[in-house]
């Protein structure tokens, strides 16, 4: 018996544990084709984590505004990641999880749509609805962020 629980244990350890950690680092679920994506987002059945950042460029066009940094983001009860950026300084955000990742995100604004979508490798982890005004000045911070970043900044967010 004794014997047995060991077998158990040691596969436990040794099988199970590596595979689970493994699914966990390379984002969860697959994501699904290409194709089904992009119809997805036609039909607004958008999923946080099953989208990614290039099913949306091919479903809209390419962003007015896009921006890549190394962010911190709050993790919030739906599974959703809040950019630092968009929290008050001093605040967090509803229904916040009291934990958060630091990870280099990629953020797209359309602003004919009134969308801000976050991404982290490449997988949606955030949407929000912002004014057209909003996207704009959000963008015009990226834009002028971008031309005062340092050269050790810019090879952090491109994850080197």
């Amino acid at each position: 018996m004794k014997e047995r629980m060991r077998l158990h244990v040691h596969l436990l350890y040794c099988v199970v544990v590596p595979v689970l950690a493994l699914s966990m680092s390379c984002g969860g679920p697959s994501l699904p084709p290409l194709s089904e994506q992009k119809a997805n987002i036609m039909n607004d059945d958008i999923r946080i984590r099953l989208v990614s950042s290039k099913a949306f460029e091919e479903a809209w066009g390419a962003a007015p505004y896009e921006d890549r940094r190394w962010t911190m983001f709050y993790v919030v009860e739906n599974g959703t990641l809040v950019p630092q950026f968009r929290v008050p300084i001093g605040e967090h955000p509803p229904q916040w999880q009291l934990s958060v990742e630091s990870e280099v995100g990629h953020f797209l604004g359309y602003p004919d749509r009134g969308e801000l979508l976050g991404f982290i490798n490449e997988r949606l982890v955030y949407r929000e609805k912002v004014t057209p005004e909003g996207i704009h000045a959000i963008g015009k911070a990226w834009e002028l962020n971008a031309r005062t970043r340092t050269m050790l900044e810019i090879g952090h967010a491109a994850g080197k």
